[in-house]
């Protein structure tokens, strides 16, 4: 009875386009993903989050005793940025990560500020908000850059769990963050599939410099597309270091 209730209630679900499946079986999200592997050994000391917006709550659920520091140009989420570290012990820092240090314009999204680059919207991209029904009106600011592997790194417990969403600019973010990869047991990226920037970088430019990094994909905990049928647009990748016993968990 039980086997026949399960299989009546899968087909349905799959009539309506919809199905049921273990919560570890991919994709799993970022929470499943860190209940896995806390008993095999990610225990991070530290979380780095770039590309800060209103808060990731997947990361800041998953480790609510590690030291937090937040990495973000838009000085608009101060506010967000106050209430995510009212409880927690870290820094807040209001720059864009990159390669060097410098000053660089970011085109603030007005409506949607976690919609914000330092890269020119694809055309793909610009359709795909308006078909949302999504406005763009834009506002040229200018940031100061920042290396990630410049700020004092003194108090950082290690080792590190390093999450980076930054519209775009990801390769910029990690070819300044080399001075932290010997300390970071584990990556997440947001990583683009679709060409969703002008210029912007390939899935297989992006994988081939974490392998020159010295990271190995790991898992995919999330994806997003353009639209319910659309094309694939991004995906969250987990990355390890090869060295890591995590590998074979």
């Amino acid at each position: 009875m039980k086997s026949f209730l399960k299989r009546a209630f899968t087909d349905t679900l799959r009539r309506r386009e919809y199905e049921l499946k273990d919560v570890q079986h991919p994709l799993r999200r970022a929470p499943a993903f860190f209940r896995a592997m806390a008993p095999k050994g990610l225990n991070p000391g530290t979380v780095v989050d770039v590309g800060v917006g209103y808060g990731t709550p997947w990361l800041m659920d998953g480790f609510p005793n590690a030291y937090t520091v937040l990495v973000e140009p838009n000085e608009g989420f101060r506010d967000a940025a106050a209430s995510l570290m009212a409880q927690r012990k870290g820094e807040v820092h209001f720059v864009a990560a990159g390669r060097a240090a410098s000053e660089m314009t970011l085109n603030l999204n007005v409506p949607r500020p976690t919609s914000s680059t330092m890269s020119k919207p694809s055309e793909r991209q610009v359709d795909e908000f308006a078909r949302r029904g999504w406005t763009r009106e834009t506002r040229a600011v200018t940031v100061p850059v920042m290396r990630l592997d410049s700020l004092d790194r003194a108090a950082w417990p290690k080792p590190f769990l390093l999450k980076i969403d930054s519209e775009g600019f990801e390769l910029e973010v990690l070819a300044g963050a080399t001075g932290l990869f010997p300390d970071v047991q584990c990556l997440i990226a947001e990583v683009s599939v679709a060409e969703r920037y002008e210029g912007g970088y390939d899935f297989a430019t992006f994988i081939a410099a974490l392998d020159g990094y010295g990271f190995k994909l790991f898992d995919i905990t999330d994806m997003l597309q353009f639209g319910r049928r659309g094309r694939l647009s991004t995906i969250d990748a987990v990355f390890l270091p090869k060295a890591s016993t995590l590998l074979g968990a």
